[in-house]
């Protein structure tokens, strides 16, 4: 039964993550009627920040305080590295990011989610390319999605 209840949050996370991906890109049109690409970009990241930073120390505070001192220090390494990585991948997402917004000055958004859907191609043919085998119900899906995009586009 838990493997099961688990599924169903799964599903669930996951249709309220199209909601939320799929209505910004409305946001994001009309929030280049009023605000420039790197204005509109700048809040949103900031508000995303200033409503995760909350959790993100709630939740360093309640598991440092169960750890020994060799955890603490494993962690702390583990964070360095961490922030490193995060530097790298904050970077390859802040110019996707402001590429997609400027988007918004050349074309719809329709356009601009169908390219940017993209990804679900990618991320398997990522995996390919680093050893992961790809199921062929998985490719099945693409193409059902791209013909989807295409559709809706």
């Amino acid at each position: 039964m838990a493997k099961k209840n688990t599924q169903f949050k799964g599903v669930v996370m996951l249709l309220l993550t199209a909601l939320i991906w799929g209505s910004s890109f409305v946001a994001q049109s009309v929030g280049m009627e009023t605000i420039e690409a790197f204005t509109f970009n700048g809040i949103r990241t900031l508000m995303g920040a200033a409503f995760l930073l909350p959790f993100i120390l709630i939740r360093d505070r309640v598991t440092g305080r169960k750890m020994t001192a060799e955890q603490l220090e494993a962690r702390r390494a583990l964070n360095r590295k961490t922030v490193k990585s995060g530097l790298i991948l904050g970077l390859v997402f802040c110019v996707a990011c402001n590429l997609q917004q400027f988007a918004f000055y050349y074309s719809t958004s329709g356009k601009i989610a169908f390219v940017t859907s993209l990804y679900m191609f990618f991320v398997p043919l990522f995996g390919l390319i680093f050893g992961k085998r790809v199921s062929a119900v998985t490719w099945v899906c693409i193409v059902f999605g791209f013909v989807g995009l295409y559709f809706s586009a």
